[in-house]
């Protein structure tokens, strides 16, 4: 949804920009015009050993893609490969990075051998700028304690704050609460799509 016209067509200007018209006025079309942006194609690196939390999928929106109306859809689906003891496993959905806004919050849980988490968030943006806003929900499993079996959780997420003039990365998180060699997460789905 870039720009201002309602768009009759879309074409190259002589610089090689994309520009909308409606045969009166134009203008540039900053953003996508939309569809999956990022697909993680593989099994992604997994989160092991550790309680330093990390980005176990990401994908860096690049500056001033992001216009008044833009939606960011985003699909995950992660496995506990290895497990043990009673240690429990955080998964969360962030735009702006780990320091950023979390849209979608798991509850640590003790998470068991081969479980799966996943989820689907979308963020839609109200206003453009340094100074820019957006809204967000998301639902998504808890991480279960046996695979497939968690509740879904439903969360909203206020008007809040975002520079569409800076990247933005969003990406989802894994936490866990004790440092073991036995404890390893992946995340398996990414999917990004900016329209």
């Amino acid at each position: 949804m870039p720009g201002a016209t309602l768009p009759d067509r879309y074409e190259f200007a002589a610089t090689g920009d994309i520009r909308q018209t409606d045969g009166t006025t134009d203008a540039p079309v900053y953003g996508w015009l939309g569809g999956v942006v990022s697909a993680q194609v593989a099994a992604g690196t997994a989160q092991t050993s550790t309680t330093t939390e990390a980005l176990i999928a990401q994908y860096s929106i690049p500056a001033n893609t992001l216009v008044a109306g833009s939606v960011i859809e985003v699909d995950w689906q992660g496995i506990a490969t290895a497990t043990t003891n009673t240690d429990t496993l955080t998964i969360k959905l962030y735009l702006g990075g780990l320091g950023g806004t979390v849209i979608a919050t798991g509850t640590a849980t003790d998470i068991a051998n081969n479980a799966a988490f996943f989820g689907r968030a979308l963020i839609q943006v109200r206003t453009a700028g340094t100074s820019g806003t957006f809204v967000a929900y998301s639902s998504h499993s808890k991480v279960p304690a046996a695979s497939l079996t968690a509740s879904p959780v439903f969360e909203l997420v206020a008007s809040t704050a975002i520079n569409t003039q800076a990247a933005q990365v969003i990406g989802v998180g894994a936490d866990w609460s004790t440092a073991d060699v036995n404890n390893s997460c992946r995340a398996d789905i990414f999917v990004v799509k900016i329209y």
